[in-house]
């Protein structure tokens, strides 16, 4: 899982996909598509509409960030009308995007294996909420505690169950791979069990130790066979992708973790490798879907009934699988999707499946 990246900020001009050309995004109150985002709020008239990066020409790999918060996002996401993206913060370079000049092997990807163009982000928050999705199926609510809407890291840690010590109670086999500068990016080390661990602790040594390279030790155990069944692969912070770290840096990472995959071809063969993101910070698809959201402080609730005419929107960003047995078309999965994947390996009784925090999420 990369960081800040969102669907039309690195692939609006995909072709085959539902990127700038998609019809179904929310409108406006003039009747233009929400691509069209107002910078007065009394005059919908005065808009920005994307603009591209140009890379080889700008300091577009360089840009920062414009702000970010779940506060922030409520109020840009509007309840569904999602016309404040100029309006409630500093736009900034927020409607920048790139194009197949500026990512050529990510596009490259794209145009080869299978990619995710409804990949829906799991929380209206920063980084570490929707990173939680990730590594443990929730962010506070779907476990009965209070919701984690920004990135928050107490100590002692959360104290639910996250995906790797279901995987150890099932005797699944798993590891972290990251180095010393892991742009704390490890959403195990934020719960109360890894934290306690210590060297020795499967926990630990699984879960907590840094290597000195991470795909150097990633590739080494591909090479000997000794891939275990789930890994989760963390960037250091300049091959992130975050804003103010480049893009072409993070495509330079997973040019080198499938460099490691495919050097042994029998494990490649049978190995699924996702790479995502954790939430925008750039633009994102204004999109109408066949889901309403009603927003909680913390997380989506997906129901059927929408509150208003334009509250079917929801927030989208890239998710590819280059993979020997996975190829196009594009598909919809998200987070927690990607974490309940593993479950039919668990092979996890129903009540062990209703006391875990993956219960709640749904697979489409």
């Amino acid at each position: 899982m990369q960081e800040n990246r969102a669907y039309d900020h690195y692939f609006g001009t995909l072709s085959g996909v539902r990127g700038f050309n998609d019809r179904t995004t929310v409108p406006m109150p003039t009747g233009l598509d929400a691509f069209h985002q107002p910078t007065n709020t009394s005059d919908y008239s005065q808009y920005q509409l994307p603009f591209l990066a140009e890379p080889n020409k700008t300091a577009a790999m360089c840009m920062p960030a414009p702000e970010m918060y779940y506060p922030t996002d409520i109020r840009m996401w509007n309840k569904g009308r999602m016309d404040k993206w100029n309006t409630e913060r500093d736009g900034g370079v927020g409607m920048s995007y790139f194009d197949r000049e500026g990512l050529p092997f990510y596009y490259t990807l794209y145009d080869n294996f299978a990619a995710g163009d409804q990949y829906f982000q799991s929380t209206f928050t920063c980084t570490c909420p929707n990173r939680q999705h990730l590594f443990s199926g929730s962010n506070g609510l779907s476990v009965g505690q209070a919701a984690n809407e920004d990135n928050t890291e107490p100590t002692p840690g959360f104290d639910w169950p996250t995906v790797a010590e279901l995987l150890e109670e099932k005797d699944i086999s798993w590891k972290v791979y990251q180095q010393e500068d892991n742009f704390d990016d490890n959403g195990f080390a934020w719960h109360a069990s890894f934290q306690s661990a210590t060297a020795g602790d499967p926990l630990y040594d699984k879960g907590m130790f840094r290597y000195k390279d991470a795909i150097e030790e990633f590739t080494k155990d591909i090479k000997a066979d000794t891939l275990p069944q789930v890994s989760w692969i963390i960037a250091p912070a300049i091959k992130s992708e975050h804003a103010t770290n480049h893009p072409g840096a993070g495509e330079d990472f997973t040019a080198r973790v499938l460099k490691g995959l495919r050097s042994n071809p029998d494990v490649y063969a049978k190995t699924a490798f996702i790479l995502n993101y954790d939430e925008g910070g750039q633009v994102r698809k204004k999109r109408r879907d066949e889901r309403s959201c009603e927003m909680s402080p913390t997380a989506a609730r997906f129901t059927r009934r929408p509150a208003n005419p334009n509250a079917r929107a929801s927030l989208l960003f890239p998710v590819f699988t280059p993979s020997s047995f996975v190829h196009p078309p594009h598909t919809v999965v998200g987070s927690s999707t990607i974490t309940r994947s593993r479950l039919p390996r668990l092979s996890m009784t129903p009540r062990e499946l209703a006391r875990s925090p993956l219960r709640k999420r749904s697979i489409r």
